[in-house]
């Protein structure tokens, strides 16, 4: 089994998102100084981004 062929699941109230976003944010800028891939890194932080966008809602 693969590491990509397990999912995880979160559970993110209103309080909490934009902690999460900074973290993400945290670590690509991470990934971003030595140079390796951030694909990962950016589908997760777009799907934190439209999770504050439901919230909103």
């Amino acid at each position: 089994m693969k590491f990509k062929d397990v999912k995880r699941y979160l559970t993110i109230n209103r309080s909490e998102i934009n902690a999460y976003i900074g973290l993400v944010m945290k670590a690509r800028n991470a990934y971003i100084d030595e140079r390796k891939p951030t694909e990962d890194v950016d589908e997760l932080l777009c799907k934190l981004i439209k999770i504050k966008k439901k919230l909103r809602a």
